[in-house]
């Protein structure tokens, strides 16, 4: 999807018209990391510097088998580097919020190499007994677990679902945002229409 992102940028891009101009971001896990198609995709995109590609790595160090140390024992973030690509670390990744934004724009401001931000964090996050587990990747935590996260995390334990207003507000912002680039996005086609069409 980078290489489309530039070979569509060179195609249709025109003075005036930055019709393409966007970062493509993916999420990985300890198990995608493992797998060899990952490098070899890394190896690619690091050797066409594709600086729009973004990937957020959430590091937990579990698989569904258990432990990552089982089967793994790479240095991810060097294996990377080595690869060309701009590598950072969040390490309080489970409640940092600042720094993984600080972190994925350090990486957005990168335009000769791919990033890789390593998030690390704690699967199943406040959860009293599954907590950094095996028993919470991939199966239901079952209803008394589920109500000791919603203690941890101080949501109330009466309730199945809640979104809270604070959230609710920050989507409706964000909606309010998107609808305001959609209309950019269609001026400005319809310009580039007009003048390459």
């Amino acid at each position: 999807m980078a290489v489309a992102e530039r070979f569509m940028a060179a195609s249709f891009n025109r003075p005036g018209f930055e019709m393409v101009n966007h970062h493509v971001y993916m999420f990985a896990g300890d198990g995608d990391m493992m797998e060899g198609i990952t490098y070899e995709a890394a190896s690619l995109a690091g050797h066409l510097k594709l600086g729009k590609l973004i990937c957020l790595y959430d590091d937990n160090k579990i698989t569904i088998d258990g432990s990552v140390d089982l089967a793994y024992s790479e240095n991810t973030a060097a294996r990377f580097e080595a690869a060309g690509w701009h590598v950072q670390t969040v390490s309080g990744a489970d409640t940092d919020l600042d720094a993984i934004e600080k972190a994925i724009q350090a990486a957005r401001e990168r335009t000769d190499a791919p990033s890789l931000v390593i998030l690390k964090t704690t699967i199943g996050y406040g959860a009293p007994h599954k907590q950094n587990t095996s028993g919470c990747h991939g199966a239901p935590l079952g209803a008394e677990e589920v109500r000791g996260v919603k203690r941890a995390l101080g949501f109330s334990e009466d309730q199945s679902f809640v979104v809270p207003e604070e959230v609710r507000k920050t989507f409706e912002s964000l909606s309010q945002k998107a609808a305001k680039g959609e209309a950019d996005w269609k001026t400005l086609f319809a310009g580039y229409a007009g003048s390459f069409a």
